[in-house]
């Protein structure tokens, strides 16, 4: 009786009226509260456990970054990479292609990239994978630079010696 009474202290458990048919009243004991505090309790582990898997991303993400451009970011560049998450709502992953879409093509800045995921954003790009190919279809579009005919000046010829 003390562990129950204890339970009901702690809202755990609680007891419930009841009625038969016949107009008997019972009571019996509802588990109800114990399982809502159970299920609050798993639900906030696995929010707290996104949360954590959410700002290792994030971590790695900055860590990527600084990596390929061989230096620290600056607040700036810290401060694009969380709009990039928090207000344009782009998947870690998405970040990261289209920073090895940046440097598969030499050009290793924020606007760039920033632009690279705005185009794929545009376009109803949402996973990876849609993202190679889209890319691959752009570079099939571009003409390569050794395709490209190489520019000359034309510059007329002026004999300044004979005249």
């Amino acid at each position: 009786m003390d562990m129950l009474r204890i339970f009901i202290q702690k809202g755990f458990l609680y007891i419930e009226e009841c009625e038969d048919q016949h107009g008997i009243k019972s009571e019996k004991y509802s588990l109800e509260p114990l399982w809502s505090k159970l299920f609050d309790h798993l639900e906030m582990a696995e929010k707290k456990k996104r949360e954590e898997q959410h700002e290792g991303e994030q971590k790695s993400l900055y860590t990527i970054f600084e990596e390929e451009f061989a230096r620290p970011l600056s607040p700036l560049e810290c401060e694009t990479l969380n709009v990039w998450l928090d207000q344009d709502h782009h998947d870690v992953q998405m970040i990261k292609q289209a920073l090895k879409e940046a440097v598969m093509s030499g050009k290793l800045n924020f606007r760039y990239i920033d632009r690279i995921l705005f185009e794929w954003k545009k376009n109803g790009i949402k996973t990876v994978e849609q993202a190679v190919s889209y890319s691959q279809k752009f570079r099939r579009k571009t003409p390569r630079q050794s395709e490209q005919k190489e520019y000359t000046r034309q510059v007329p010829f002026y004999n300044w010696l004979e005249h």
